[in-house]
């Protein structure tokens, strides 16, 4: 996906606000951030944002879908194990989840 210079330019000042909002402990508006700034650009490496923070938060079925997604769009990436092990610990603990509330 191409994003035209001004969406580029809005993009970085949104990522930059989440970096920050992220830095200062504000998880649900740095991912907000995030999510707007990959919105714009369609960047793989804001999908890794995305997947970080939401995993911080939990939000686990978002994060494991943006860590997948990541890999696909970048397969080489230099953190590709470190993901690949996140994706997996993400997928047991989603399927824990399902178990107990399909038990429960």
């Amino acid at each position: 996906m191409a994003a035209d210079s001004s969406k580029v330019a809005t993009a970085k000042q949104v990522f930059i606000k989440g970096q920050k909002a992220y830095d200062e402990g504000h998880f649900e508006e740095a991912l907000g951030l995030f999510r707007q700034a990959y919105k714009l650009t369609g960047l793989s490496d804001i999908l890794y944002n995305i997947a970080t923070v939401a995993d911080r938060l939990r939000h686990d079925e978002e994060a494991l879908s943006a860590y997948e997604r990541y890999l696909e769009e970048v397969p080489e990436a230099k953190d590709k194990e470190h993901v690949e092990g996140r994706i997996r610990i993400l997928e047991s603990s989603i399927q824990r989840e399902k178990k107990s509330t399909s038990c429960g």
